[in-house]
């Protein structure tokens, strides 16, 4: 009933707080859980603090083992998760080993600068702000289909493996945030703050979720971030398609001369490549020096022609296919130029 205060204390043995209810403060600050600490069901009324505290053990805030609990008139469905109904405090705590979160339901939950190994806040639910920044995960973290009623904050943390999938967040904050592996698969948000840098080699890939992050990064005016998602998106695609298909050709040949459309200066590199290709050509075939066949290549390919040499009946087919590929790459990089020049 009234504050309960442990602060500093250690604990050898494993510890049981298995359904309690705190209806007061309840202070865990550096304690030592040298075995397994179990407060599934547990619920929180005031502000439970677990600053600076080390679980060398497992930590247990997730699921009842198949029990209902029921006290001042509130009832905990078996399966039930911990309940902090006020600010849960686990500010520059140590998870040496799994820390069980399921099905948990915070306020308000400050895991600044925390160390966890294995996290598991599946299905858990947090209604106020969310403060993970600067923690660090060193194995997995496992957020799917959680729910994040208002901020998250992950700046500056670091993760392993984090999965993420089919949860729904309101607003998360992922800058300067590194990852090894990241999974948004059917993820609800809202806006998420992150730079594609920080998710380019680690966003599992899933059509939806790009396209969410695509259309997040436009609405938060990052768009050559947008460009680079897009770029990666359609690579993907093309990497899944079967070689047999037209469409793989398509998108191969897309992706060389503009980059899907977001990168002008591909179409430069593939230009500069059609007019060495045939100024090889010329001069192998045409029997005059390179350096003529290169200025009658370039020539050729700008549309602008040479007076100085005229082309025989077998190479002007050639001569017409090159002028043709120019023209084409003169569109493409216009139109590209265009939509990366000019936003919305």
């Amino acid at each position: 009933m009234d504050d309960l205060d442990f602060s500093g204390a250690s604990f050898k043995n494993a510890v049981s707080f298995e359904g309690t209810y705190f209806l007061s403060k309840s202070y865990f600050s550096s304690v030592d859980f040298n075995n397994i600490a179990d407060f599934r069901g547990s619920c929180f009324n005031d502000t439970a603090y677990f600053f600076g505290t080390d679980f060398i053990g497992n930590a247990y805030f997730g699921g009842a083992r198949g029990v209902s609990y029921e006290s001042m008139g509130r009832l905990l469905s078996p399966g039930a998760g911990a309940t902090f109904d006020d600010n849960a405090e686990f500010t520059q705590s140590r998870f040496w080993n799994e820390a069980h979160f399921e099905f948990a339901h915070f306020n308000k939950a400050d895991f600044v600068d925390t160390n966890f190994k294995d996290a598991y806040f599946i299905f858990s639910n947090f209604n106020g702000e969310t403060h993970f920044d600067g923690s660090d995960f060193s194995n997995t973290a496992y957020f799917s289909s959680s729910t994040f009623g208002n901020v998250a904050e992950f700046e500056n943390s670091n993760f392993e493996n984090v999965y993420m999938g089919n949860s729904k967040f309101k607003e998360i904050n992922f800058l300067d945030a590194k990852f090894k592996t990241i999974s948004l698969n059917n993820t609800n948000f809202e806006k998420i703050k992150v730079r594609w840098s920080s998710l380019e080699n680690s966003l599992v890939f899933d059509g939806l979720t790009y396209v969410k992050l695509i259309q997040n990064f436009r609405s938060l005016e990052q768009f050559d971030d947008a460009d680079e998602a897009y770029y990666k998106y359609r690579s993907e695609r093309q990497a899944l398609k079967s070689w047999f298909s037209p469409s793989k050709w398509e998108d191969m040949f897309m992706c060389l001369t503009c980059g899907y459309g977001v990168k002008p200066f591909n179409t430069l590199f593939a230009s500069a490549g059609v007019v060495s290709l045939f100024s090889l050509f010329y001069w192998k075939w045409g029997k005059i020096f390179f350096s003529d066949s290169f200025y009658f290549s370039l020539s050729t390919f700008i549309g602008f022609g040479s007076n100085d040499w005229h082309p025989k009946a077998n190479f002007r087919k050639w001569v017409l296919l090159e002028r043709l590929l120019g023209w084409l790459a003169l569109g493409l990089f216009v139109v590209t130029l265009t939509k990366v020049m000019i936003r919305p």
